[in-house]
């Protein structure tokens, strides 16, 4: 045991070996669990440098407020003691980096997006360079809003608007808008201005 004024008292009641015996079993014991303690720390604080940290996706200021309003009122959003933060995040962005292919040449399509982000908190998920492509940071999934018209910063809601579906693999983004010139858009996930698009 510990306590020095135990240790004659279990020392005459069970005998030296026994006492040894003990203390090894229980000195394990407390190395296991301080070593799954730190484990699991490392585990929570590895969590918040994924969704934080420079591999994570660029929010705008209104994303930035959406999400902290998220994490405090909305259940599967808050960040836990135990698990560190919520895989997930509200995407709410004007994105003017879509392309598409229309009347056989690429063209800038500017949209909205509104949706959700989910962070693959996994060891494997997270990687840099061409790995990234494979084994991204995140994925996400929702509505897009687009201008008939084509063109770069272009108001999604100017002459004839149209909704759509977009789903992103990492920073690779695809959507799909039935009805317009150019229905199919790519995007990678970048920010042009910091907390703006």
């Amino acid at each position: 045991t510990r306590s020095a004024a135990l240790r004659p008292v279990v020392r005459d009641a069970l005998g030296d070996t026994a006492v040894r015996e003990l203390s090894r079993i229980t000195e394990t014991a407390n190395g296991i669990l301080d070593m799954q303690a730190r484990d699991a720390a490392l585990t929570r604080l590895a969590r918040y440098e994924r969704k934080l940290g420079p591999t994570s996706a660029p929010l705008n200021g209104i994303e930035v407020l959406l999400n902290w309003g998220a994490q405090l009122w909305v259940p599967g959003f808050r960040p836990s003691v135990r698990q560190g933060p919520s895989p997930w995040e509200l995407v709410a962005s004007y994105v003017p980096t879509y392309a598409t292919v229309a009347d056989r040449r690429a063209q800038a399509v500017s949209a909205s997006e509104f949706g959700v982000r989910h962070y693959l908190f996994a060891e494997s998920f997270g990687a840099d360079g061409w790995r990234g492509v494979l084994y991204p940071t995140y994925w996400s999934v929702g509505a897009i809003v687009v201008s008939d018209r084509n063109g770069a910063l272009v108001w999604p809601w100017e002459a004839h608007e149209r909704t759509g579906i977009f789903a992103g693999w990492g920073a690779t983004k695809v959507a799909y808008v039935h009805g317009r010139n150019g229905a199919w858009i790519v995007s990678r996930q970048v920010q042009i201005i910091p907390l703006v698009f």
